[in-house]
């Protein structure tokens, strides 16, 4: 049981940190998407972290890992035009880019 909050606050915290990160290097908000889509975005982004060899995630990793599940979810997903990532795919790579360069962040 113990291990399941520590999982949600893990998941908690890279959400918040990708957020708001990919919003600086790109101004998509993925606060925008839909409740399950949300939910579906934080499962991958905790299968991105679990498959690292080290299990104490620096806060860069878990940006990152916010970053690559987001960019699935764009690429993955038929999205309608009014959809926060529509179209987005690009931008979204190109913006973890720069924060890669910036940060020295590797995943």
């Amino acid at each position: 049981m113990f291990g399941f909050f520590k999982e949600k606050k893990i998941v908690a915290e890279a959400f918040t940190d990708g957020r708001w990160n990919i919003m600086q290097y790109t101004g998509i908000d993925i606060e925008k998407m839909k409740g399950m889509e949300k939910s579906d975005l934080m499962d991958r982004l905790l299968e991105i972290l679990k498959n690292l060899p080290d299990r104490t995630y620096s806060s860069t990793q878990m940006v990152i890992a916010t970053w690559e599940a987001t960019i699935e979810f764009a690429k993955k997903k038929t999205l309608s035009s009014g959809h926060p990532l529509a179209g987005k795919a690009q931008d979204l790579e190109a913006g973890l880019i720069l924060f890669r360069s910036s940060s020295g962040g590797v995943l």
